[in-house]
């Protein structure tokens, strides 16, 4: 056995695909907020965090946007910004609980619409936790969203950027 064999082989046995809570969750986003008329790369073809050896989301043939980073198939970080959303956001985010970062800002305001309604209660139960590789941040400017953040994300122990 060589060191580089063993290595590969270590890295496929700890590759688990992506959670499908998560698969579900991004669905539902692509679904409810317009996702048809993305120029988006990949969405809803194979795993969204991408093909051995890496699993690493869009740079391993993943889902544009979609970010993953260690064992266990999680989504560390969601960045849209630009992907002209338009819709509602689906409560199913929520299942996305080891996210660190979620970026749905909107590049072109000159566009009529965006994401739109309030902020479902749900995004409280993701954790917003910062990693080495990822800051910690939900980023929805430019987006004419109602009512006031969940709770659990204006408690305090949020360690998120909000803007």
């Amino acid at each position: 056995c060589t060191s580089v064999a063993c290595l590969c082989c270590l890295v496929h046995a700890a590759y688990e695909s992506t959670e499908q809570s998560e698969v579900h969750a991004l669905r539902s986003l692509f679904s409810s907020a317009g996702g048809a008329g993305w120029e988006a790369k990949n969405w809803l073809r194979g795993d969204p965090c991408g093909s051995e050896p890496f699993f690493c989301g869009e740079g391993c043939n993943g889902w544009q946007g979609v970010h993953c980073w260690g064992p266990g198939g999680h989504v560390r970080r969601l960045d849209l910004r630009g992907f002209s959303l338009q819709g509602v956001l689906p409560t199913e985010l929520g299942q996305l609980t080891e996210l660190a970062s979620l970026d749905l800002s909107r590049s072109n305001r000159n566009l009529a619409s965006g994401l739109s309604g309030s902020l479902p209660s749900e995004l409280g139960r993701i954790g917003f936790r910062r990693t080495n590789a990822d800051r910690s941040s939900l980023v929805l400017t430019g987006n004419p969203l109602s009512g006031s953040l969940p709770a659990a994300l204006d408690d305090g122990t949020t360690k998120a950027t909000v803007r």
